[in-house]
């Protein structure tokens, strides 16, 4: 009897190990390509990149699979490494998130996505890039602490954004991944339109190289390197070590959903 007993809770100890273990996933998912990008679809619903998260539901619509990846895996852009095509390709996700789950836990239901429809396979590993260290220049920086009393109608280009954000935001104006190495902790006020209107100007140029289209004329839009010194920053030219996640698999067009 003792023995029975012994067995009847090995095998409900097992069970519900395999409950705890089961890798969190969306009730229901449709993983789809998104729309093709052309010049008569430019404004439509179609193209508009859209990324909403709520307790019931996740949306991501016109992403990047880097931009994907790098979401789920929780680090930068520039920190994963795959085939040229995750830069252009973009996808469609419409996904149910299971009654009483937590949004924080998106991320790790995209991992299971990806493996289950794109066959995604990854490893990590560290590699020595070329980027721009953000460090503060002479004289210091000249952006003001955010205040308390912070009213975000008050001035719409002033955003609140910590240094690492402000390093992320530099990067889609320059030809590298820009690092926080600052040291200052906190939120500061950012003047963001320059950094935005790098970083349209930028992405505009990738999709028309990516398709073959003729880039239509265009300013060169804000230098990020007098920008930062006007503020009291300098983008400082290093090769650091970082870790990296690399695609030894992936498939470019998802499984039937």
């Amino acid at each position: 009897m003792h023995r029975l007993a012994a067995a009847m809770f090995l095998l409900l100890f097992a069970g519900s190990a395999q409950l705890c273990a089961a890798e969190p996933a969306f009730e229901v998912a449709s993983v789809k390509l998104s729309v093709p990008f052309t010049m008569e679809r430019i404004g439509s619903p179609q193209q508009n990149w859209v990324i909403s998260i709520d307790p019931a539901r996740a949306t991501f619509r016109n992403c990047t699979l880097l931009s994907l990846v790098a979401r789920a895996w929780r680090v930068k852009e520039y920190q994963v490494s795959g085939p040229e095509w995750i830069r252009d390709q973009r996808f469609d996700i419409f996904a149910k998130l299971p009654e009483g789950a937590s949004t924080d836990a998106v991320p790790e239901m995209l991992q299971t996505l990806f493996g289950e429809r794109l066959k995604l396979r990854l490893h990590q590993d560290r590699k020595v890039l070329p980027v721009y260290a953000l460090v503060i220049g002479q004289g210091g920086p000249k952006l003001s602490p955010k205040p308390a009393d912070f009213n975000p109608w008050s001035d719409k280009n002033a955003v609140p954004r910590t240094m690492d954000q402000f390093a992320t935001d530099l990067s889609a104006g320059v030809d590298r991944p820009v690092i926080d190495q600052t040291h200052l902790e906190g939120e500061y006020l950012v003047p963001v339109m320059e950094i935005l209107k790098a970083s349209a100007l930028q992405g505009m140029v990738r999709i028309f190289e990516a398709r073959g289209l003729t880039i239509p004329p265009h300013d060169e839009g804000p230098d990020m390197f007098a920008f930062v010194q006007r503020w009291g920053f300098k983008l400082d030219a290093r090769r650091l070590p970082m870790t990296m996640l690399f695609i030894d698999h992936v498939e470019s067009t998802p499984t039937e959903n």
